[in-house]
């Protein structure tokens, strides 16, 4: 008898409004088995790949609704955002994974990545100081830093990052590269050529390695017509050229002082 009683009585209790009666409803949650994250990931994945960066950022978030503490679905959405030139969102999520993985340095280098994008250098240059503690043998993070100091206008403080970055991997044709277009910007076009052509033989040579190459061969051979000889050059216009080239116009500068106390792991 007390239990038929006791039941109309809690619903009263508890249901006193209609609004409080849906406040009490739960929000169903996505059910993602690990069989369709699996599945999930792989359409996800082809669709980066294939630059269908919308398609894999949706997927992505999908799965991370329904697992919000996962990492890696959080570390690849972040890298399909800052693929997509969302560098704000992406930076968002690098925190995030950071939280969680404070030594990670491919995604602290990212962050650092993210942060030059958006023209916050001396941002991104505390990143990659900050994974060089870490790790001061990370190819890719001495090598972003150059890039970083070449386009801040420290062309001779990033050829120290390549010359270091090269010491452990002489044959990598991203690094040979960067360091070509290094040394042009520090008015050694032929040596600076020579290293470009040498990153072209390189397995993983892309369209940026062929521009490069495109851009500095037609400056060179520009100037060699004109001067009638083949000496090295450190002709004013022609480093003009090649800095309107490859260096993004009224891109913020650093310091000197800044850089020197940065590039401390940058033996050259």
């Amino acid at each position: 008898m007390m239990k038929k009683y006791l039941l109309p009585l809690l619903s009263v209790i508890v249901c006193l409004s209609l609004s409080a009666c849906k406040s009490l409803e739960l929000e169903p949650q996505p059910v993602v088995t690990k069989e369709t994250e699996t599945k999930m990931l792989q359409i996800a994945q082809v669709a980066h790949a294939t630059s269908q960066y919308t398609t894999a950022a949706k997927i992505y978030r999908e799965i991370l609704d329904a697992h919000p503490n996962k990492v890696q679905p959080k570390i690849d959405l972040a890298n399909t955002l800052y693929d997509m030139g969302n560098y704000d969102d992406a930076i968002n999520y690098f925190k995030q994974i950071l939280a969680k993985k404070p030594k990670n340095t491919d995604i602290i280098r990212k962050l650092g990545n993210s942060y030059m994008a958006i023209n916050r250098p001396e941002l991104a240059l505390e990143k990659y100081q900050q994974a060089l503690e870490i790790n001061s043998s990370d190819i890719k993070t001495l090598s972003d830093l150059g890039i970083l100091l070449n386009i801040t206008n420290h062309a001779l403080a990033a050829n120290k990052c390549y010359q270091t970055a090269l010491q452990i991997k002489s044959n990598d044709p991203s690094l040979n590269a960067n360091y070509g277009l290094s040394l042009a910007l520090t008015g050694q076009y032929d040596k600076a050529l020579a290293f470009l052509l040498k990153s072209e033989n390189g397995s993983d040579k892309n369209d940026r390695i062929k521009g490069n190459i495109e851009v500095l061969s037609v400056l060179l051979k520009n100037y060699h017509k004109q001067t009638g000889n083949n000496e090295q050059v450190t002709d004013a216009s022609m480093h003009q050229q090649l800095v309107d080239a490859v260096i993004p116009a009224n891109y913020p500068k650093l310091p000197v002082d800044v850089v020197n106390k940065s590039i401390t792991h940058c033996v050259g």
